[in-house]
């Protein structure tokens, strides 16, 4: 993982997303996500990945905005559902059987050519596996205890959900709420990971251009978030207590 092989030296990234001093406890994080042997917490086996709604007492599960969002997360087994919306996120290499030239479909892989032409950290950026990196930190039976609460969505200095960039960039409450945002891992792990491959330092997103997700459709603001998707990237945990 070349986050967990990066944040003891990491100076510059870093900071933009965390409080320095949590440093020990946000590594932690990671490493319990990684496992002993780098390839993944057993823990994430209990987890049951879905492609396919399932509806709580609620009656909402996905929409149009809704990349992906867990519920049962307080149990030992919680689910994960991707929404049809998340299988349009690309992928970061190339994907087995998809051909020698499947790397450079732009409809299906993240390129460094497209990421280094926007300059900043960037929507764009994400994959389905950052998406998937998002929802595990709501897992409590894995994380909880690093911190002693759970690791939720917050609210930003503007009043927005801590969804995307310029969320997370430098615009949350580093002492008592990045440590505790879902997205400001997520991003932290991307921008330290696309630094590396593409060998390119990224500047600060800019809003709103850099929160504009290319999968999401336009629509009209969501009734229970108050937001549309434009502007605002959904991983949401829609109703985790289903």
């Amino acid at each position: 993982m070349v986050t967990l092989a990066r944040i003891d030296q990491d100076t510059i990234i870093f900071p933009n997303y965390f409080s320095r001093r949590d440093k020990g406890k946000v590594k932690q994080v990671f490493e319990r996500l990684a496992g002993e042997c780098l390839v993944g917490s057993s823990m994430l086996a209990q987890i049951t990945i879905q492609s396919h709604e399932t509806l709580g007492p609620h009656g909402h599960g996905c929409e149009v905005d809704t990349v992906a969002y867990m519920f049962s997360y307080q149990l030992d087994s919680p689910r994960i559902v991707i929404c049809p919306l998340g299988f349009r996120k690309r992928a970061y290499t190339r994907i087995r059987g998809g051909g020698s030239n499947y790397e450079d479909d732009p409809d299906q892989y993240v390129r460094c050519q497209e990421l280094r032409a926007i300059g900043r950290v960037t929507v764009h950026m994400e994959t389905l596996g950052s998406g998937l990196l998002h929802e595990y930190m709501h897992f409590e039976h894995l994380l909880f205890d690093i911190f002693g609460k759970s690791i939720n969505d917050q609210i930003t200095r503007d009043g927005r959900v801590a969804y995307g960039p310029t969320a997370v960039y430098n615009n949350l409450n580093k002492n008592l709420l990045s440590r505790i945002n879902a997205d400001s891992y997520s991003f932290y792990a991307l921008q330290v990971f696309w630094t590396e491959v593409c060998q390119f330092s990224f500047a600060a997103p800019q809003y709103p251009e850099d929160d504009e997700d290319p999968d999401c459709p336009s629509v009209a603001p969501s009734v229970d978030s108050g937001s549309s998707c434009i502007g605002h990237q959904k991983f949401r945990r829609r109703y985790a207590d289903d």
